[in-house]
């Protein structure tokens, strides 16, 4: 069964119905954060906020909080998995933390050795020395001498406001956001991977700037760059296009990694970064409900990218109800279903065949629903009337207040992308079970009857 080709136009058809997210209906996010931290309010009102805040390419992490209440922070900075190259750059009195305000940065595309030592030496007692101004070096890597300059000048005088990071570099994903980094610090890298000569020393205009750095051995973040704005804003919508770009590709290859990634970039380039801090009682309480806010946020992101639909498992059958995509599907089933054996000569087998399976599909995503009446003590009866309204109608029953609500009103809300995933699950398992040695045994076993 080519499951591709019916799944395919049950997508388009989610797509065609779903409703996109914008500033003029943003307060949407609301009540998918609220239903998906089980009608938290609280919750719901603040994972909203967040996003308001940060924009649909804002990146949100989730830690645990030290109080019992909610709350977040919106951060601005670029972060890299990368620390300081000695622990005598550290500053704090942990021992493990270095952090300087109002940090003046160099930054090289390639490794600092030897025959730069002069011209670090200058940078380091033009502003470290003479102005007292932090210092920190940005490069590929660094040789071992320069590392021993480093060392001894730190241990020489502990207070020497300097700090060195290596950034790696391997790869075109390294290069990137190195070249993000500069933007938003305003500077101007030494080129020496491609043979730039400095005769005269770096010039000071060169010099990049932020309010403040915060690293340790393994992480450093700038904080509040001084870039250009307008070159920022540039850099960050070229990174907007291409992310709209590989989201819109549709192939086999999974670009979840490129996205985010790309995701993240832009985040850095617009300041649009948030940290949850999830609230508690106890440890306990805090990782149960972190688990609540991390599919609110989930949800939340998937319906800035996809949209939204109303319904919950009614959004198939409402689908299937339509007679035009119904045929259309039906033809798609027969087209890739003639190969089967019919064993009886039923001229009608196929068709048959395809009307029972669209049948049961339907009738699953129909009794998930009429289970959740049913647990609302609702007779037979009223179920099947309640079915039928809500699947003919622009309406849905909210079983709280006992009433029909419009799919302007209801919270029964889900991302487009969660309704074709619980789609593309159902397919998977339906044909995981046509091809199981278990299905094959038992219509063996009722054949040989």
């Amino acid at each position: 069964m080519k499951k591709d080709e019916i799944l395919s136009i049950i997508e388009d058809e989610i797509k065609k119905i779903s409703i996109n997210i914008d500033e003029s209906n943003i307060d949407i996010l609301k009540k998918i954060a609220c239903i998906s931290t089980n009608n938290d309010s609280i919750a719901g009102d603040l994972i909203f906020n967040v996003f308001k805040e940060i924009g649909n390419y804002g990146m949100v992490n989730i830690e645990h909080g030290n109080t019992a209440n909610d709350s977040y922070i919106i951060t601005s900075g670029i972060e890299f998995k990368r620390g300081y190259i000695d622990r005598e750059m550290a500053n704090n009195p942990d021992k493990v933390t270095c952090e300087y305000e109002n940090v003046k940065v160099f930054m090289c595309n390639d490794v600092l050795s030897d025959e730069d030592m002069e011209m670090i030496s200058q940078l380091a007692m033009k502003y470290c020395v003479d102005k007292d101004i932090p210092l920190m070096i940005v490069a590929k890597n660094f040789s071992p001498s320069m590392k021993a300059f480093f060392h001894a000048n730190k241990l020489k005088n502990k207070k020497l406001p300097i700090v060195a990071m290596d950034m790696g570099m391997s790869g075109v994903n390294a290069l990137d956001r190195f070249d993000d980094l500069a933007i938003i610090l305003g500077c101007v890298p030494y080129d020496k991977y491609y043979g730039e000569k400095l005769e005269n020393g770096f010039s000071d205009e060169r010099i990049g700037s932020c309010k403040k750095i915060i690293c340790n051995e393994n992480i450093t973040r700038f904080i509040k760059g001084e870039g250009d704005k307008e070159m920022i804003k540039g850099r960050a919508n070229i990174l907007i296009s291409e992310y709209e770009k590989t989201y819109k590709i549709e192939d086999h290859i999974d670009r979840t990694e490129s996205l985010y990634d790309l995701q993240r970039r832009i985040a850095s380039l617009k300041s649009s970064m948030a940290i949850i801090y999830v609230g508690g009682n106890s440890e306990a309480e805090r990782e149960t409900r972190r688990f609540l806010i991390e599919d609110a946020v989930y949800a939340c992101q998937s319906a800035i990218k996809s949209g939204y639909v109303v319904g919950g498992n009614l959004v198939l059958p409402r689908i299937l109800s339509d007679i035009n995509i119904y045929h259309e599907i039906v033809m798609k089933l027969e087209n890739s279903l003639k190969y089967l054996n019919n064993k009886e000569g039923n001229p009608n087998f196929v068709q048959n065949f395809v009307s029972d399976l669209l049948a049961y599909i339907d009738n699953a995503f129909k009794h998930s629903f009429s289970t959740v009446l049913k647990n609302g003590h609702i007779n037979d009866k009223e179920i099947d009337l309640i079915l039928f309204k809500c699947i003919k109608s622009n309406c849905f029953y909210n079983l709280k207040l006992r009433e029909y609500e419009s799919n302007n009103m209801t919270t029964v809300i889900n991302s487009a992308e969660t309704d074709i995933e619980i789609i593309k699950a159902t397919f998977s398992i339906i044909g995981l079970l046509a091809t199981s040695n278990q299905f094959i045994s038992v219509n063996t076993m009722l054949e040989s009857r």
